[in-house]
């Protein structure tokens, strides 16, 4: 992934990055998705979502 919407501009795609999450997902169905947006995992913050 890249900062923003870079590959949904890029393709004029609203929906590329599903896309991409749905293309690993069915290449390794027991992999975890995630997406390190601003630098999240770099600056030690959690990635655990409450609800």
């Amino acid at each position: 992934m890249l900062h923003g919407q870079v590959y949904e501009e890029i393709t004029r795609d609203p929906n590329y990055s599903q896309h991409i999450y749905r293309a690993v997902h069915a290449a390794d169905p027991s992999v975890k998705l995630f997406l390190n947006e601003y630098n999240v995992l770099a600056n030690g913050d959690s990635t655990e979502v409450t609800f």
